[in-house]
């Protein structure tokens, strides 16, 4: 399927959809903006999904999080999540009803490997205001499934 029928699908079911699942996919803007018209959106899985409309991800992306009042569960595996999504999730308004939280959004630097991309900072705001919601929270694991971020966790633990 090409991004456009994937929004048309999205668009024909934006009253009934609950979750949507986007697997080594190609999408655009248009897709991201018929995800934040789902009324009803519950979960949502993006994993290894490749964008053609590049620079507008992370706010399409935040604009989905912030429209999606009952999303329950959200799985993010590209590198689509960062500083725009984490404020989006700073505010307890944006996903009241968040349980699961698995996150693997990283980029590299000079100096270190697989770091968040996002001020760490808010991320940890983030995190700790959901802190009882939450029951599972996953951000940039490591080989060994360790969440970079931990609830209530002290810097050092990013």
């Amino acid at each position: 399927l090409s991004a456009d029928d994937i929004a048309d699908a999205l668009r024909k079911s934006r009253d009934t959809l609950k979750c949507i699942s986007l697997n080594e996919c190609t999408v655009n803007d248009k897709v991201l903006h018929e995800m934040a018209s789902c009324t009803k959106l519950r979960g949502i899985i993006l994993d290894n999904i490749q964008f053609r409309d590049g620079e507008t991800r992370d706010a399409k992306l935040a604009l989905v999080l912030k429209s999606s009042s009952d999303l329950r569960w959200i799985f993010v595996h590209n590198s689509s999540f960062k500083e725009e999504c984490w404020n989006a999730l700073e505010s307890a308004d944006t996903c009241p009803n968040l349980e699961v939280l698995w996150i693997q959004s990283t980029r590299t630097t000079d100096t270190r490997m697989d770091v968040a991309q996002g001020d760490h900072d808010t991320i940890r705001i983030a995190l700790n205001s959901r802190s009882t919601k939450l029951q599972l929270c996953m951000i940039n694991p490591d080989e060994n499934l360790k969440s970079r971020f931990i609830m209530g966790g002290p810097p050092p633990t990013e």
